[in-house]
């Protein structure tokens, strides 16, 4: 975690320029959203594979805001490296309830599949009725399988 307070200044500027705010949809920035002080912690928890490189790349930009700090991301970044900053905090950003509810998201639901198995069954029997088919790759025609 000590790691992770070492790039705070960074992380003031690159989380809203990755998530800015947009008032007209009434969606908080990143920071708003408690990203940097809640939910980066609990995303780099998670993905633990990817903490290190992570401050490491937030750790190389400089501490205060550029003047065009979204532009400074892209063009300063690789991008391999944009798309991991970009993925991880935009993860962080939607483990944030009031957000996922101003989307309407509702989370995940188990989804349950109660097939049909007359209709599978009646579709199978009229194959199995049918028997073989194929199509004669030299002539490109329907043919019969011969029965033995």
């Amino acid at each position: 975690m000590s790691d992770y307070l070492s790039i705070t200044a960074q992380l003031n500027w690159v989380c809203d320029a990755v998530i800015p705010a947009d008032a007209s949809l009434g969606m908080p920035s990143a920071s708003e959203a408690g990203v940097i002080t809640d939910l980066l912690p609990r995303a780099l928890e998670v993905r633990d594979d990817q903490k290190d490189r992570f401050i490491e790349i937030i750790g190389a930009l400089p501490s205060s805001t550029p003047a065009d700090a979204l532009g400074s991301l892209e063009s300063g970044l690789p991008a391999e490296d944009f798309d991991l900053v970009a993925h991880l905090i935009a993860g962080a950003y939607y483990l944030n309830p009031d957000v996922n509810a101003k989307l309407g998201y509702q989370g995940q639901e188990a989804m349950s599949y109660d097939p049909d198995y007359d209709e599978i069954n009646e579709v199978a029997e009229r194959i199995i009725a049918r028997g073989p088919v194929y199509i004669d790759p030299l002539t490109g025609q329907r043919a019969l399988a011969q029965q033995t």
